[in-house]
């Protein structure tokens, strides 16, 4: 077992009285604030975007569009081919030891692989739609796999930057999408006085693409600024190697949290999914914060392995600092759910219970963030995927047995357990292979 030795920083006194945080905290404080007021900034576009989708779209096409978003990007992420975790894992290292021939060849691979896997995906699905001859929902369909590309290349794309430290432009890319996709469905509902999920997947292709080019020519600048001329040396048999598991990791973790919707639209209709989907959408501002801590931690945690720094407490200031205001985040939720909900329509009033039980899950989901990206970065890969395979195996399980029965109801119940079970078994994976304690930190919110 490998451990890791906690080295004593305590936070020092300044001269005018004041207590002051250890360098390496005040960084990620302020890379997460940073972050997160971007993700923020993105999370309002996006919020913005399910008001107007809702109202405009009624209960039926709403969910539509959000049952076939659900399906972009699960597909998007198997075409990233693990290579987002993977660019977080070998980036920093690479960077810190002056690698500049490993640099340029993993960011040709993550530059290429995302477009040419999400192309030959969408190829495929495309001949399966058109065999199926379904008319009802070609056209929705045909749209919305073509989203794949430059989804599945905006993702990895935006985990080279981060890998890179550059976090402005690692997150504002979302921000971008949803606000063109606001802009030009606004428009088009303007000029015709409708949008149907057809129109406002046609606008997010448009916006993709969009994206997708500006990020492209971004990583180019970066890479030609960092490594100039240097010739690419490519070890594709070991990033393969670490970004399969990771890829599996990824889909567990996403499944873990978003089957739900997946497993309503098959089972009760995409009416259902449009109700669960509003829940769902404004409890994601509780896990917004741990998603930026995060995606800032997780290039220090891995400098600090190359380094042979203090991994555990980052870790433990990266959970304390992901859960603590993610509680606050949820009771505010809580508290203001009735009239955020009365924004998308009355029909939403009755999505209240769930958004109460899935802004607590997500504070929840938070904790478990910074620990899950240490099991990644570490070198545990299998002992990462092993915990987000059973989290997926608890929810469908649970999604399976309680919808047909409770509805959307129990779709919030299953999620809830899986998340507190995907909890406690990244807490024992850390514990057993690291030494680390997850949960033990998260009891202490502030530590001197």
């Amino acid at each position: 077992m490998r451990t890791f030795r906690a080295l004593p920083e305590p936070a020092t006194s300044h001269p005018d009285g004041s207590l002051r945080l250890p360098h390496w905290t005040a960084h990620l404080a302020g890379a997460a604030s940073a972050a997160l007021g971007l993700n923020w900034a993105a999370y309002a576009a996006g919020y913005l975007i399910q008001v107007l989708f809702a109202r405009w779209m009624g209960v039926d096409g709403y969910g539509e569009f959000a049952y076939a978003f659900a399906w972009i990007t699960l597909v998007a992420l198997v075409a990233g081919a693990g290579l987002p975790a993977a660019l977080q894992r070998f980036v920093p290292g690479y960077v810190a030891r002056g690698e500049l021939g490993q640099l340029v060849g993993i960011t040709r691979v993550a530059h290429r692989t995302p477009l040419v896997a999400g192309t030959l995906l969408s190829l495929i699905a495309t001949a399966v739609i058109l065999l199926m001859q379904a008319p009802p929902v070609s056209g929705t369909a045909l749209v919305a796999i073509w989203i794949l590309p430059p989804a599945a290349y905006i993702s990895v794309a935006s985990a080279w930057l981060r890998a890179t430290n550059h976090v402005a432009r690692a997150f504002v890319p979302p921000l971008l999408v949803r606000v063109l996709l606001i802009l030009g469905a606004a428009a088009w509902f303007i000029a015709t006085g409708a949008l149907s999920s057809l129109e406002a997947l046609t606008l997010a292709l448009v916006s993709f693409v969009l994206v997708a080019l500006l990020q492209g020519l971004w990583i180019r600048a970066g890479l030609t600024r960092r490594a100039g001329r240097s010739r690419p040396e490519y070890l594709l048999s070991r990033w393969y190697r670490t970004a399969v598991p990771l890829l599996l990791s990824a889909a567990f973790f996403w499944l873990s949290e978003r089957v739900d919707i997946l497993m309503i639209g098959s089972i009760a209709g995409t009416a259902e999914v449009g109700m669960y989907a509003v829940a769902s959408r404004t409890a994601a501002i509780v896990a917004s914060l741990g998603n930026a801590v995060s995606a800032i931690a997780s290039p220090r945690i891995s400098t600090l392995l190359a380094e042979g720094g203090d991994v555990q407490r980052h870790v433990a200031s990266a959970g304390r600092l992901a859960f603590w205001p993610s509680v606050g985040t949820a009771v505010a939720v809580i508290l203001t759910g009735r009239p955020i909900l009365s924004l998308f329509g009355p029909a939403y009033a009755e999505a209240y219970p769930l958004l109460c039980l899935l802004a607590a899950a997500a504070a929840l989901a938070a904790a478990a963030g910074p620990a899950t990206v240490l099991l990644e970065v570490s070198g545990h890969h299998m002992a990462a995927v092993r915990v987000a395979a059973g989290a997926t195996a608890v929810n469908i399980a649970l999604n399976a047995a309680l919808i047909p029965t409770f509805g959307i109801q129990g779709a919030a119940i299953a999620t809830t357990t899986a998340i507190v079970a995907r909890l406690g078994m990244v807490h024992v994976a850390c514990r057993r292979r690291l030494g680390l304690s997850v949960i033990g930190p998260l009891t202490r919110p502030f530590e001197r």
